[in-house]
């Protein structure tokens, strides 16, 4: 950082960090991204490296905020999800979901088809609802991996850019 200026918008700021609480045994980290590390080049990989794998959310890249999920500290079996050939299959934090989807060579990916199964978990984290994962994957329109991490490109309510990555 040395010598760099970054403008924020304080709206920004405070409107993104709104949605982070703390949450029942896990650790929240701030993280003030800039635009350039949203923004990243897409590379090679083939949607294939991302089949066939259990990811688990790790973080939520918002404009400038980033909600990163202690692993750890959190049930196993919440924010995953599993591309197979044509479909996809994963939980949330209460419910389990399927849907079709359709991923391209030039890294657009559709999700289509979107169905919660009911769980009756009561364990979900308020610093990051299964609504807002719910919403953010049916509007996921790019993937890609980068140092081994899925990243879906989505957006949220407002328009703005959003990025889950997920690890393994």
């Amino acid at each position: 950082m040395g010598g760099d200026v970054y403008n924020f918008d304080f709206l920004d700021i405070v409107s993104s960090a709104v949605r982070i609480k703390p949450y029942l045994n896990a650790c929240v980290h701030i993280i003030i991204s800039t635009e350039e590390s949203m923004n990243a080049n897409l590379n090679n990989a083939a949607f294939s490296e991302a089949q066939g794998r259990h990811w688990n959310l790790t973080e939520v890249k918002y404009k400038t905020v980033t909600v990163s999920i202690d692993r750890t500290n959190t049930p196993k079996d919440i924010y995953t999800i599993k591309f197979e050939t044509a479909h996809l299959i994963g939980s949330g934090a209460v419910n389990f979901y399927s849907a079709s989807y359709v991923a391209r060579e030039n890294h657009t990916l559709s999700i289509i088809r979107f169905a919660r199964i009911r769980n009756d978990t009561l364990y979900e984290m308020e610093n990051f609802s299964e609504y807002e994962y719910f919403s953010h994957l049916q509007r996921v329109n790019r993937w890609d991996i980068h140092n081994g991490k899925l990243e879906l490109h989505t957006y949220d309510e407002y328009g703005a850019r959003v990025i889950l990555i997920f690890s393994q």
